[in-house]
């Protein structure tokens, strides 16, 4: 059976921010099934609906231009999705745009993320000394644990832009390959504001930026 594939944007505000993943993927799939929406299923002993988020978002962050790829078995209207799709969200998620995916289009990979986050005054020279000493480096390697123990890596390649603006804002776009993935809160953490959060700010991914 011939399937059509679904590319959704939607923001995630508010509270719904710290709700983790796996939560955020069974809303997902709660709201396309009270929607009627044809979803696709996998095969084998345990069938599931063919939903993907590219690049899931940390808890405790909000998401400004997210992004979820459907596959559905049949035709759809999309002239009346986005309205019913509206009807039936949660407080904190909201539908930016549908649109069908190309026949021969590859499946969605992120590349580039933006990050944005609030700076209190007094922490703002600081701040912008850090960033300047990042930016001049040729390299900075910071410690990261798993499973298998713990190594360096070099994340200053992946650091694509990284600035405190006049209205004490920091911004920064960081790669997401597998070459170079750069977490938004080792940039806090290099900036000296890594307990930034427990003081009610938080971080918000402002652009998700996908393969050509």
């Amino acid at each position: 059976m011939k399937q059509i594939r679904l590319q959704i944007r939607f923001k995630k505000n508010g509270d719904l921010r710290m709700i983790g993943h796996r939560d955020l993927a069974r809303a997902f799939e709660r709201l396309l099934r009270r929607v009627e929406l044809p979803l696709a299923m996998s095969e084998g002993f345990h069938p599931h609906p063919k939903i993907n988020f590219p690049s899931a978002l940390a808890v405790g962050v909000e998401g400004e231009s997210e992004v979820v790829e459907v596959a559905v078995a049949d035709e759809v209207e999309l002239g009346t999705l986005h309205e019913r799709l509206a009807g039936q969200l949660p407080d904190g998620l909201t539908i930016v745009d549908v649109r069908v995916m190309g026949t021969n289009e590859p499946k969605t990979h992120v590349e580039q993320v933006e990050y944005s986050l609030p700076v209190p005054n007094e922490q703002c020279e600081s701040v912008k000394a850090k960033i300047a000493e990042f930016l001049t480096a040729e390299s900075w390697p910071v410690e990261r644990t798993n499973r298998r123990g713990t190594k360096q890596v070099d994340i200053r390649p992946g650091v694509h832009a990284l600035e405190l603006d006049n209205n004490n804002q920091l911004s920064m776009r960081l790669e997401t390959t597998q070459t170079y993935n750069v977490k938004p809160r080792e940039i806090l953490a290099l900036l000296g504001i890594e307990n930034i959060e427990d003081y009610g700010a938080w971080l918000t991914r402002t652009c998700v930026y996908l393969a050509s």
